[in-house]
């Protein structure tokens, strides 16, 4: 019984905690990404397409990765603000939030859309 209490409790605070993060990106209407391994490119992007192909990598995962080399961000923006920026690096991605770091590694279709750039 302990056990299954356990259980649920980390099925919960993950699910609780991947919400959060979604929750803070739920009005985001644009994303900026700055990709340096093509010649430092600045694409903005204000389709749902895009943004929802980026936002897969804002999970609240807290993956195990090497330290890999920087390649660009992805700036996500709300009414010209900036709601939160993810660090990119080969294979994944690390942001902040809360004070807390997270990393997470690449999607396929986020590494196919960088790809494209």
């Amino acid at each position: 019984m302990k056990n299954l209490i356990y259980i649920f409790t980390i099925l919960l605070f993950s699910c609780n905690s991947k919400q959060q993060h979604q929750d803070i990106l739920k009005n985001v209407d644009e994303i900026k990404v700055q990709y340096l391994p093509a010649g430092t490119i600045f694409k903005s992007y204000k389709d749902s397409i895009a943004i929802s192909i980026f936002k897969e990598i804002i999970n609240g995962k807290k993956e195990n990765m090497k330290k890999d080399k920087f390649i660009g961000q992805i700036q996500f923006n709300q009414k010209g603000g900036t709601v939160l920026t993810a660090a990119l690096t080969q294979g994944g991605c690390q942001y902040i939030y809360n004070s807390d770091t997270f990393t997470t590694r690449l999607t396929y279709r986020v590494g196919q859309f960088l790809n494209g750039l």
